[in-house]
This record gives structure tokens, sequence and C-alpha cells, in this order.
């Protein structure tokens, strides 16, 4: 399902049937309207008398219609000069994120729902909140600890100390009471704001779908997760959300490669599949025109998210400039429409395959964190204020998965395969399940260390990195890191060289007993994506380097079979399939054998 979002100043009376022809050739399904027009700005009216014209028009095409708005702001500058009434979201360390209000702001409810009446009375399809709808990752790492939030804490837990050292109780060693009672003031925050919107839509009109765009905290930071949020919005309509990772982070944020981002997206989209919720992915090009973010880093992302995340955001459309100024992201995507219909029909049908990335959504409620996280600065700083710093830091990207990284050219699955080696990290291992034992684990020393005090036999007393079979025949290897203490960019070697991916790829097929359908040896940043049906495997290469690989070359363990090639060809000799086209940077191709 493709979604578009598309800028409603950025239509008129002389340019939407253009528009509307644009998004029937481009095959959209649904458009998001983003209104520009905040609760607390005036022209709000205009807006929605042009929504109201043009929602029928779609529809006639068969294209489904919604609108997307601020929720929490992110405007620091428009909203903290219009309205400093309202409370604004604050960090433990005192810094006020100016343009952002607290969900606990009477005034700001009263003002906020009053405006989210005013959405639902021109009846959009679904009204779609932006990934301001969170506490954390603003100017601050974790929050909100405004005078609100405070006093309820206070309230529940008698508590009377400054914010600053009530972060450092809350936040060392393990679970705790204060960190228990401090999630839950956030939680109880956010879910009354929720449900606050879902009463101000059914008011009006209870069949209007209703969900959010997710930030990394809201799936875990702040107290509840993305699931008990969508729920709250969606009332008795069938709940949506939007992923987070977008192509545009890797031109604008220290948060990974674009394979990373990728992953981070599948790990969300494992997630999802569990729960009865419509989904989709963050096809977002920030910031636009694409001489900034090229369209060649979105149409990687696409690609190789299409056999686990098919519905996508996709922005094809500037929403800044006029229409047609910037056509690139638009002719790249036309471009590749039958390319996504062969990779669709590639995977169709089939079960993913490889190595299985555990990864626990609730992580941060009894995550014992270190006392000294290992993040750089550039400014020096006095030794306890690194060290908060730090652990803020730790805390906000802790919803990044570690593991892929060390994974490059070798297929992994973020739903339960049904055989192959399972790699955990960290305090993922908490709620390891014990049937994955028999699998064959791969462990960070972390790891290996919470499944010792689980009463695991992994062999901790052995120095990592280390292979280790127990006597129930369980089979173990461990790294000798601390996955998730460490940068998420830089110090690329930390996770990846050649001669690791060798001893990687040894010690899986030996904690497994069974070799790997495919690998790509020597290659740092291709994504592999691997699926098995009843008479074929699938394997999908997306090239997420700026360097070509000119003479491609794939493992494989698999017997000989006819190979159907997708954008290559080549063929095979022996255990070595050989492409006879280079792969392209950011660039997808695939094949399938039979088997």
């Amino acid at each position: 399902m493709l979604l578009v979002p598309f800028a409603i100043d950025r239509i008129d009376e002389n340019n939407y049937q253009a528009v509307l022809a644009d998004f029937v050739k481009n095959g959209a399904d649904f458009v998001f309207f983003c209104l520009f027009k905040n609760f607390y700005e005036d022209g709000l009216e205009s807006q929605l008398q042009k929504y109201a014209f043009l929602r029928p028009l779609f529809e006639k095409e068969g294209i489904g219609t919604g609108i997307w708005v601020n929720c929490f702001s992110h405007d620091p500058i428009v909203a903290a000069a219009k309205h400093t009434k309202y409370t604004a979201i604050k960090g433990f360390d005192f810094r006020k994120d100016k343009g952002s209000f607290c969900p606990l702001d009477e005034d700001f409810r009263k003002d906020y729902f009053a405006y989210v009446r005013k959405l639902a009375s021109v009846r959009p399809d679904a009204i779609m909140l932006d990934d301001d709808f969170r506490l954390s990752v603003r100017s601050y790492g974790i929050g909100c600890a405004c005078k609100l939030h405070t006093k309820e804490f206070r309230r529940r837990t008698h508590q009377i100390v400054p914010n600053f050292f009530l972060f450092r109780k809350m936040f060392s060693n393990g679970e705790n009471p204060l960190r228990s009672a401090w999630l839950d003031v956030a939680r109880d925050s956010m879910l009354a704001f929720a449900k606050g919107v879902r009463q101000a839509i059914d008011e009006v009109n209870p069949t209007i779908r209703a969900g959010f765009c997710t930030c990394f905290d809201t799936w875990d930071e702040n107290g509840t997760d993305v699931f008990e949020l969508a729920s709250a919005l969606a009332g008795n309509n069938k709940p949506f959300l939007r992923t987070i990772g977008a192509p545009y982070w890797t031109v604008k944020s220290s948060w990974g490669s674009l394979r990373s981002v990728i992953d981070y997206t599948r790990m969300q989209a494992a997630w999802c599949r569990e729960r009865n919720i419509d989904f989709f992915c963050e096809g977002d090009t920030y910031p636009r025109p694409r001489y900034v973010v090229p369209s060649s880093f979105l149409e990687a992302y696409h690609l190789a998210l299409l056999p686990d995340c098919p519905n996508i955001l996709k922005y094809i459309y500037d929403y800044t400039l006029p229409f047609g100024y910037e056509t690139g992201y638009a002719d790249h995507h036309a471009y590749n429409a039958p390319l996504r219909k062969e990779i669709q029909n590639l995977f169709a049908g089939k079960t993913p395959v490889g190595v299985t990335v555990y990864e626990e959504m609730h992580k941060l409620r009894s995550w014992v964190l270190p006392k000294k996280p290992s993040f750089r600065y550039r400014y020096p700083l006095p030794a306890f204020l690194k060290t908060y710093i730090a652990r803020q830091e730790y805390i906000a990207h802790s919803f990044f998965d570690r593991a892929p990284r060390f994974f490059s050219g070798i297929p992994l699955t973020f739903r339960e395969a049904r055989e192959g080696a399972v790699v955990c990290f960290g305090e993922n291992a908490r709620t390891l399940p014990d049937r994955y034992a028999d699998r064959g684990l791969i462990l960070d020393a972390v790891a290996a260390r919470i499944l010792t005090d689980r009463a695991w036999d992994v062999g901790f007393s052995h120095t990592p990195p280390y292979s280790y079979e127990n006597e129930k025949g369980q089979r173990f290897y461990v790294l000798a890191v601390d996955g998730y203490d460490a940068p998420l960019v830089g110090e690329e070697e930390r996770f990846f060289t050649y001669a690791l991916q060798k001893t990687i790829v040894e010690q899986i097929e030996w904690v497994s007993r069974q070799a790997l359908p495919f690998t790509l040896p020597k290659h740092a940043d291709l994504h592999v994506t691997a699926a098995k049906g009843e008479r074929s495997y699938a394997l999908g290469i997306t090239n997420c380097s700026p360097d070509a690989v000119p003479l491609p070359a794939v493992e494989t363990s698999l017997p000989n079979g006819k190979i159907h090639f997708i954008a290559c060809s080549g063929y095979r000799s022996g255990n070595i399939i050989y492409l006879n086209e280079k792969i392209e940077p950011y660039s997808f191709v695939g094949l399938e054998i039979e088997v």
C-alpha cells in the first residue's frame, strides 16, 4: 500500500487536477494532507474547507484521504512566541523545550481537543498525529520533568528531590520503585491525552480512524508503548501507526547507516505483526529537495523493506516547494514500479530464514544501566555532568538494536524463523525464551552474564570471545563486546571487519549445526534478506554503500537448482553464484533458487 503525504497549501484550484492525476499515475492508495496550521494559529478554517473540497474528488479515484497534524508541537520559534501560557515540556536538567507543550496542562488539552473536533468536522478517513506526540528525544534526552509531571510524581511517591538528583536515583543500577513510578506517571499522561483525542473525535464522528507517527521513545521509554497508545487513539476502529526510521537519517542524523535504518524498521514491523494493527514505514526524505537527500536512498529503503513492511508513507513530493518543482523522487518511484512487483512476487508465500535477531520491546523498566556509558563529547565537561548526559543518551538510544550491525552480508530475520541460530545482545537476554537455546545462540558479553544469572549454562567462566557447548548439547558463541554501550556511528571496526564477519559466519553455522543458505563475504554494507518457500529459496540484496559491488559473488549451501534472477543475471559454479553485472550503489538485486 502506497501512502503519500502532501502539503495542503501546495494544492489549489489551478493545479488540483494535475496533482490528482499524478497520484493516480503513481499508484497512490491514500493521501495524508499535511495541515501546517497548528491549533494555535489562524487560517485553519480555510485549509479545512480546501480539504472538504478535495476529499470527494480523491475518493472518486479510489484514493483515501486523511489529515496529518502536529500534536505536542516541535515548533520552538512560532509556538514559544505565541503561546507561553502552556506548560513547556522540560528535561531533568531544567532545560525547557519551549515550543512543546505538556499533555498534563489543562489549558493545552482543552484547546487541542477543540482543534481535533474541528478536524473531525470535515470527515477525513483518518487523522494522524505527528511524531511530536512524545515526551522524550527533544532538546534533552528523557522527560518530561516539568512542574506538572514532578508534582504528580511527588504525590504518588512522597519524594521531594531536585530533578537532576531524581534522575540519578531513578536511572542508576536496575529496576527500582522510583523508576517504575516515574514511567507510570509518563504513561498515564500520554495515555490520557490519547484518550482525550479519541473522545473529541467520537463527539463528531466515531468512524474516523486515528493513529500516530511513532518516535523511538514511544516504543518503550515513556512508560507505555505504541500499541497501547494506538489502541487508545483508535477507539472502536482498527489501530494504525507509522514506524520510525527514515532514509534521511543517513544524511541528517547520527543514528546509523541506511542498512541500520532498514533493520530498525524490520524490528518494528516484526513487533507489529504480532498485533492486529495496520502499520506503514517512514519513507521520509527530509530535508528536500533531492540534491540534499537523494532519491536513491528512498528507493533502496523501499525496495529492501518490501518483504517485511509492504506499506510505506513515501515522500515522493516535496511539501515545501511548488508542485512540479522537484519531480526526481516521483520519477524514480515510477521507474521502479516493475521491480517492486517482482520483489513482492519473489517473497510472496515464503517464510524468512537466516539468523533470528531477538529484540525485546520493553527493556527500560528493568535495564541495569552501566555506571559510565562510553558516549563521546565534542566539548570538555565536568565529570558529574558528563556521566549524566551519557546516561541520558544511553537511555534515549536504547531503542536502536545493535546486533544487526555485526551481520552485514548475512540474512537476518526479526520474526521467529522455524530454525537457525539466534542472536541476543544485552538486556534482551532477560526475556529470552528458553526454547531458543536449542537453536544455538550468538551473544554479547552482557547477555552472557544475564543468562548466567538466570542459571543458563553459557560458559561464562571463559573469557570472551569464546565458543561453548554445555552438557545439554546447547551451543553458544560469546562476543567480547557490550553491544549497546557503543556509538551508533563511528568506530565501525567495533561492529564490522572482514575477519569478524568470517568468524561470525563460522560460529553461526557451528552453534546452529546448519549452514546458512546465503552469505556475501567481504562487503561492509550489504543488506541481505532470505526466505524459504515450498520448493524454492529467495534472496534479496540491497547495496547500502556508495561503493558499487563490481564482482558480486554469493556463497550458498543450497543444492543445485534452476535460478531465476531479478534485476541482474548470473550463473552458478560450485557453491558460488556469480552475478554478471555489478551491484550499483543503493540498488536492489534478487534471485530465486528452486530446490
